[in-house]
Parts: structure tokens; sequence; C-alpha cells
């Protein structure tokens, strides 16, 4: 059940506060006073399409925010724990839609952050809209197994379904890394195992690394001044109009 609804500078909105208890609640009011700005707003925040151009003039974005109750046996519930959202009594739902075009907006589900099709996945189901051709949605695959659940009472049975499989892929992620850790120690021990070979087959006396490495300082000593005295025979060479003449 939505137990709340908060809107901020959204159409012609700045700001309202709607609490709903058990039972009917009728909106009414004359045209133009926001009736359908709110129930925009809640199809929003169940995961529907925003524009820029529904943000109040003036504002750099809009603010929704849906508060629902969850009963013990709703399929929110499963859809949360497969999702690693928290799992409770309530859901909070907050969305922005920001005025420039372009600009990301964000949605958050209990605090953590989401997509807007995450966001509309989660709350299916939550808030029903009844309008023409509302059957429509029956053909809508994505319903289906939920209208199914719904029918056979199976709502806590697919929740405990779901942190069973949250576990599983938890486990399966775990495992993974530990088989990707081993594979690397493997293949390092296999590059070590070669590098000792090698010195095996360099039949190396005591001292002759450091030896080769005084060799090989020598020799790129040399090369350097090697490089500095053919410059400065060039130079030298350059004649009268040349770079070297004096």
């Amino acid at each position: 059940m939505l137990r709340s609804l908060v809107v901020r500078d959204f159409v012609l909105i700045p700001r309202i506060e709607l609490s709903f208890g058990p039972g009917l609640t009728v909106l009414t009011g004359e045209t133009g006073a926001g009736k359908s700005a709110l129930l925009e707003a809640a199809r929003l925040l169940l995961g529907g399409r925003a524009e820029p151009d529904l943000v109040r003039t003036g504002a750099e974005r809009a603010e929704l925010e849906a508060l629902f109750d969850l009963p013990a046996d709703h399929p929110a519930r499963a859809r949360l724990a497969e999702r690693d959202y928290p799992v409770g009594d309530e859901l909070l739902v907050r969305r922005t839609v920001p005025a420039r075009p372009g600009a990301r907006g964000q949605v958050t589900i209990n605090g953590r952050l989401a997509t807007v099709a995450i966001l509309r996945e989660i709350t299916a189901g939550l808030v029903a809209v009844s309008s023409q051709h509302e059957q429509r949605t029956l053909s809508d695959p994505d319903t289906h197994a939920e209208l199914l659940d719904a029918f056979a009472g199976a709502g806590a049975l697919r929740e405990r379904m779901a942190e069973a499989h949250r576990r599983l892929t938890a486990a399966r992620r775990d495992l993974d890394a530990v088989v990707g850790e081993h594979a690397k120690r493997l293949e390092r021990a296999d590059w070590l195992r070669d590098r000792v070979r090698e010195l095996e087959q360099a039949r190396l006396r005591p001292g002759e690394i450091a030896e080769l490495e005084a060799d090989l300082a020598a020799r790129k000593a040399g090369a350097r001044l090697t490089g500095a005295l053919e410059r400065a025979a060039a130079e030298l060479a350059g004649g009268d109009d040349g770079p070297g003449a004096t």
C-alpha cells in the first residue's frame, strides 16, 4: 500500500506531502489543480519515463518520494532480495528529474542507488493505476509469473527462493575469485621455475653477476662518451660557416 507521497517542483506543484491510510482516498479539485500531476509523479516513481519539461519553471530539478508498506508475502520483497537491496516492511523510493536536457536524474531504493529499469522491476504491482484498455497488461509476459505466484499464494516461498539464489550467487562469486587467484599463483610458479631453469643453465660462477653488471655499466658509459666525442668532432669539422667555427 502507498503510505505517503512527496512531490517538489514538479509541473505546477512547488511542494506537496500526502499521507494515505487504509480504505478509499479521493483527490478532488478544479481543472489544473494538479490531480494529473500527482498521478504522473506516481508513474515516475514506478519507473516511468521522465522529461525535463516536467520540472516546475525556475527549478533545477523535481524531487519525488514515495513510501510503501510491504506485506510479508509481497513479490517486491523477493525482487529486493534478488537485487541485494535492504528488505523490510517498508519500501522507500526517491527520484529526481533534472530540468537541464541531457542531464541524468537519480534513483534510490531504500537508500541505495538504482537505475530506472531496476526501479520499474522492484515496484511492479505496488500501485494499480486503472485506465482504458487496462486488460492489455495481461498480455505482458513480465506480469505472468507474478500473477501465477499471487494466485497460488506463493509470495513467501518466492522470497525464500530469491534469498537462497542470492546466497548461491554470492558463493559462486567467491568460488570464482578463489579459483582465479589459484590460477594466478600457478602461473607465477611456472614463471619462477622457468627463471630458475635459465639460471641453472647459465652456470654462473660466484660474483659473475656483479662483474656482468659492472661491465654493462662501463659499456653504457663508453657509449655515452663516444657519442659526445662524435658530436664534438662534427661541430669542429663544420667549417668557417658551421656551428663549430670560431
